[in-house]
């Protein structure tokens, strides 16, 4: 394959991997991009990072300070994800070049195409927080590490420690990768161990002053949270596993998709190992004297893709219990180009028959994850609906889900020029651990809503299937913690669908 076939290929699928992106950038704002969009919206940037070094959240800041950059671009609350959008489209070509740097430009191309179906890399490219950046970064970490192993220009050292510093400044979890990649360049080429050391020696300087800040983090009382919120036992830890390769946090895979990654892997798997004769090397013509190796660029690969995982099950076997598919989130750094090298080094019948059951398996998962009506609720549709139909003297109450921070996803789309009651959404100061509020308040807060409402109507935003009128007795379930009082009647409902059914009741009183 010529360099021109190649280019051109690879701006193709670049091209498609952004058109997938882009369909799911209009979807609402939600979960933890809330807190994301509240500190960009909230503070200057100095106050940014300093909000970020709080209880507030539990994350370096790099993400937070692209995200107050972008979000100065304009008013729209997608422009959170902006920094994750670039970094997410650029880990495309990324992966190209480090299937192409251990392989060669088919080993590139597959990669390229399976981070740009990757479901998982597909949802994060469109969210505000810092996986997708990290992803790219630490890509470019070991493109710029393989580049000074084999020129030994100081120049590419320093892209080293650079990327080195600027990956864990987006999320703590490239530790793991880091740690792997420096323990493989110290076995394998003795003559970079000074320059190696001597880079991340400058990487560690540079991150010295968000020390404390991570100490902090570490011992957060917001961790036992984090911790709850990715469930315990061998089922979650498998549907984590799940959600990472063929879905996201909020889309659990369908059997589809899975089977057909299974099943594209087995015939990567052993097409490579028939196709490799006893001590020989992934390829079919290997230069002895390259730095790295074949068999020393699969174990790097090899390194890359598992470490976080096992890092993050150790952890959870001592106590630490983090392990969830954004916090496996690096493995997609070395994933894509592993599945090149290894598919490139097959025969090109079993290796194309591996690579198109993959990508199907990714193009089923990434279906469901750009499509509004499994992956998302409306909350956007919503508060078109709920400004468009309700007066300047209407009251709004919104019953939906617990947030993180003094904000909705509703709050994110509806203009602020009404009377609006949030029951969930905490008041306190960070870390914010009583979001959801003491026994009693959502009762206490409808009840004011009410009195706020008058003769005027309110409008109740709940995450469930309507109620009809006459039935306004079940308008609040017991989970929302409220009763509607006698006196009051459902005038309409509006049903959004989604992940959930998200439902719009206006009601009056009698």
């Amino acid at each position: 394959m010529t360099r021109r076939t190649a280019g051109l290929l690879l701006l193709a699928i670049t091209a498609v991997g952004l058109a997938i992106r882009m369909i799911a950038w209009d979807q609402p704002v939600l979960g933890d991009e809330l807190s994301t969009l509240w500190i960009v919206r909230h503070f200057d940037l100095a106050g940014t990072v300093r909000e970020v070094s709080s209880d507030a959240e539990i994350s370096p800041p790099l993400y937070f300070v692209l995200a107050w950059l972008a979000s100065k671009l304009g008013s729209a609350p997608e422009l959170v994800r902006l920094p994750a959008l670039l970094a997410g489209v650029a880990a495309i070509p990324l992966s190209y070049l480090l299937g192409l740097r251990l392989r060669g430009r088919l080993a590139g191309l597959i990669a390229a195409a399976v981070m740009a179906l990757s479901p998982f890399m597909v949802a994060f490219s469109v969210n505000g927080r810092a996986y997708s950046l990290m992803v790219a970064l630490l890509i470019g970490s070991t493109l710029a590490m393989l580049q000074a192993m084999r020129g030994g220009r100081p120049g590419w050292w320093v892209a080293f420690g650079l990327m080195t510093c600027l990956a864990m400044y987006s999320h703590y979890t490239a530790i793991y990768f880091l740690a792997a990649q420096l323990i493989w360049l110290l076995v394998v080429s003795p003559g970079s161990r000074l320059p190696a050391l001597a880079a991340t020696a400058g990487a560690v300087v540079l991150y010295l002053p968000w020390v404390p800040s991570m100490l902090d983090d570490l011992d957060s009382p917001t961790l036992p949270i984090l911790e709850a919120i990715q469930g315990t036992g061998i089922t979650e830890k498998w549907l984590g596993i799940k959600q990472l390769l063929a879905g996201q946090p909020l889309v659990d895979p369908t059997l589809l998709p899975l089977l057909l990654l299974a099943i594209g892997a087995a015939v990567v798997l052993a097409g490579f190992l028939i196709n490799r004769k006893p001590g020989s090397s992934p390829g079919r013509s290997p230069d002895p004297a390259a730095i790295p190796t074949p068999n020393q660029g699969l174990a790097l690969l090899l390194a890359l893709t598992f470490v976080t995982a096992i890092c993050e099950a150790l952890l959870a076997v001592i106590g630490t219990d983090t392990f969830g598919s954004r916090n496996l989130a690096a493995t997609w750094a070395g994933l894509p180009a592993l599945v090149g090298v290894l598919a490139a080094s097959c025969s090109p019948a079993v290796g194309l028959t591996g690579v198109a059951l993959l990508l199907a398996g990714f193009g089923v998962g990434t279906a469901r994850v750009v499509d509004t009506g499994t992956a998302t609720l409306d909350f956007k549709a919503a508060a078109e609906w709920i400004d468009e139909n309700a007066g300047p003297d209407d009251v709004v109450y919104d019953a939906t889900f617990v947030s993180p921070v003094p904000l909705t996803s509703l709050d994110a789309y509806l203009p602020q020029d009404r009377d609006e009651f949030r029951p969930r959404v905490p008041s306190d100061e960070p870390p914010f651990l009583l979001a959801a509020g003491p026994d009693g308040q959502d009762q206490k807060v409808l009840d004011e809503a009410l009195a706020a409402t008058g003769r005027n109507r309110l409008f109740v935003v709940t995450s469930r299937d309507p109620v009809s009128a006459g039935d306004e007795a079940e308008l609040f379930t017991t989970d929302e913690g409220a009763e509607l009082p006698k006196g009051w009647e459902i005038v309409e409902t509006k049903t959004f669908p989604g992940r959930l059914p998200l439902t719009v009741t206006e009601i009056q009183r009698r």
